[in-house]
């Protein structure tokens, strides 16, 4: 199996799949997403004020980013969640949709994108700085990220 095999989607997810694929995808964050969100609410948010960048297969939503294109002020997007069911990782999913995020956020006058990510989880992290995020804030267990995305190099 390979990236092209997924179809990719944006914004067509309904509240019970979103609800259904952060339930699937809770255990893969660290901490796990149900010990700091309550996940319908965290869905709901989402499906009514998010972007959400999807890969779907068999009809099913394997991976998700949900990014917030809402500041006009700044012009700086957030990323609120990226998470892919376990047994789909390792087949670029991630990649691919954060691609896709940052495309859309150069293509609709955006200058940043900024996301949130716990300080351990490595992967994550290796991932983000492939796409020019560099680490702008620290606390005890998080990092914020931000990339610039008017720069070509992001694509």
């Amino acid at each position: 199996m390979n990236c092209s095999e997924f179809d990719f989607k944006i914004k067509t997810a309904s509240y019970e799949v979103i609800i259904d694929h952060l339930n699937k995808c809770a255990d893969n964050f660290n901490p796990p997403l149900y010990t700091y969100v309550n996940i319908e609410e965290y869905s709901r948010k989402i499906y009514n004020n998010a972007i959400t960048f999807e890969s779907w297969a068999n009809n099913n939503l394997v991976g998700l980013i949900a990014a917030y294109y809402n500041n006009y002020d700044t012009k700086v997007g957030f990323i609120t969640n990226v998470s892919v069911i376990k047994e789909y990782q390792g087949y670029g999913i991630a990649s691919k949709l954060l691609s896709n995020a940052i495309k859309y956020g150069k293509n609709n006058g955006f200058i940043s994108l900024a996301l949130e990510v716990n300080i351990n989880n490595n992967s994550a992290i290796k991932l983000y700085k492939k796409y020019s995020f560099v680490p702008v804030e620290q606390s005890q267990d998080k990092i914020i990220m931000e990339c610039i995305i008017t720069n070509d190099k992001n694509e």
